[in-house]
């Protein structure tokens, strides 16, 4: 209801800006007194008009003029506070352009034009609803180029942003392995694993660090027949695999949980499925330790009699062909026989000389110990001081070969006399499946051969 104020400005007188009007009602009312009206109006026969007053008298006064009467200005309202600023609105169109771009770089292997759309899509994306899957996604591209502070970075964004995205909870994992930050890592990965039961990368990557919660060692032992070797393609392959199934050989895949770098022990046979256990390991194959130059250890033709059928044995000359980056290790006495596979062989390979060290992903120790006499450069290596492999120089309760035309009983002995150096409780794992899949050097020195006697040896071996 709208109001007026009249002021009395004398008897029986109510003024306001000009209009005058006059009432027995207020007559009484002293002078200064404000009055207000509801503006109601009634024109009287005389033409004069009368307002109601309803306030501090109720009642009819008579009006003598005629003219509108503006009403009161309102008082100004306070301004209300300014509102904080909203954040910075998304540019969804260049931030899916070059989303799309990355995804599309990623998947041909562009790994860094991949983190340089990414980058573009996150800086465009500040504030949009889906900017964690950015994140989770320029992580794993940052963990391909192992640039683990960086991608754990964006993991720990990621979910701060969604706490329940169990890929973000994944790779921040992924990126703690990488730091050596192994509590941590196992934290944040079985977080991704509660979120989401069918998860794979999180379970993997948690058996791998159980295996070995302190040092982040991964290994794995690949048999012919079980592992490798098991679904020919074609009649070739099939009688290759079918050799392997007979020689037993062990094949070995030798990894580091933080860097994901692995190399392999004896690579033959089966090329093809050996990069197949890799790959569902997440690991980066990164070259070859050969113990010894033999057919069955590096590939390549058989001897005779087995070479009739002409089929060459799959080992470091497909494996080269494949990747010319991949390193093999060879010790220097069997240099020469393994560089004759091929010119990209020989090119590949590292020489290693006795009690040579390699680092694995920088942290994992890997030792080189030469051991001749079943071969001239014969090499055992010892990983961490835990794990021993030992090719064919020691089997559970035997030992490889020492009457072809380059062994020698005597080296074989003096070998035995290093191996008995390494720590007692040190696993031993064998190039062939003969005794066995492991043993210890304590159970070989009581059992086996390193605790025979030089007179023992002689008398069996001349």
């Amino acid at each position: 209801m709208a109001t007026s104020r009249w002021m009395v400005r004398g008897k029986g007188a109510l003024v306001r800006e000009g209009a005058q009007l006059t009432t027995p009602e207020v007559s009484d009312l002293p002078p200064g007194t404000t009055c207000e009206s509801d503006d109601g109006r009634e024109t009287l026969p005389n033409g004069k008009e009368r307002i109601r007053l309803v306030k501090p008298c109720k009642g009819w006064c008579s009006a003598i003029s005629l003219r509108p009467l503006p009403a009161a200005e309102p008082e100004p309202e306070p301004e209300p506070e300014p509102e904080p600023a909203p954040p910075p609105a998304a540019a969804p169109g260049v931030m899916e352009r070059e989303k799309q771009q990355g995804n599309e770089a990623f998947k041909r292997g562009a790994v860094d034009e991949a983190i340089g759309h990414w980058t573009a899509a996150i800086e465009a994306g500040q504030g949009h609803p889906e900017l964690y899957k950015l994140l989770s996604n320029r992580a794993a591209a940052l963990l391909r180029r192992k640039k683990f502070a960086a991608a754990a970075r964006d993991g720990e964004r990621c979910v701060e942003l969604q706490r329940d995205f169990a890929r973000g909870h994944a790779r921040h994992g992924e990126a703690l392995l990488g730091l050596r930050r192994f509590d941590e890592a196992g934290a944040a990965l079985r977080r991704a694993a509660a979120l989401d039961a069918a998860d794979g990368v999180a379970k993997l990557l948690l058996k791998q660090l159980d295996e070995s919660p302190s040092s982040g060692l991964i290994v794995r032992q690949l048999l012919p027949g079980r592992d490798i070797a098991v679904r020919p393609q074609g009649g070739v392959e099939g009688q290759i695999f079918q050799s392997a199934q007979q020689m037993c050989n062990f094949i070995y895949v030798v990894g580091d949980v933080g860097s994901r770098d692995c190399l392999t022990i004896d690579a033959a046979w089966d090329i093809r499925g050996v990069r197949r256990v890799i790959e569902s390991n997440r690991l980066h194959w990164i070259g070859n330790v050969v113990t010894h130059y033999h057919f069955d250890h590096i590939g390549g033709r058989p001897p005779p009699p087995f070479d009739a059928m002409g089929i060459d044995v799959p080992g470091v000359k497909s494996l080269v062909a494949e990747d010319p980056a991949m390193k093999i290790w060879v010790n220097p006495g069997d240099a020469d026989a393994v560089a004759r596979e091929s010119a990209q062989v020989a090119a590949a390979v590292e020489r290693t000389a006795d009690g040579h060290v390699l680092r694995l992903g920088g942290a994992i120790e890997v030792r080189f110990i030469a051991t001749p006499g079943h071969t001239p450069g014969s090499q055992c290596i010892c990983v961490d001081d835990t794990h021993l492999f030992s090719g064919d120089t020691l089997f559970i309760g035997s030992c490889g070969r020492i009457d072809l035309p380059d062994s020698s009983p005597k080296d074989m002995f003096r070998s035995f006399g290093k191996l008995r150096c390494c720590n007692p409780s040190c696993l031993v794992l064998p190039g062939h499946n003969y005794g066995g899949p492991k043993s210890t050097i304590a159970q070989e020195t009581r059992n086996g051969c390193l605790g025979m006697s030089a007179s023992d040896w002689s008398r069996m071996h001349g």
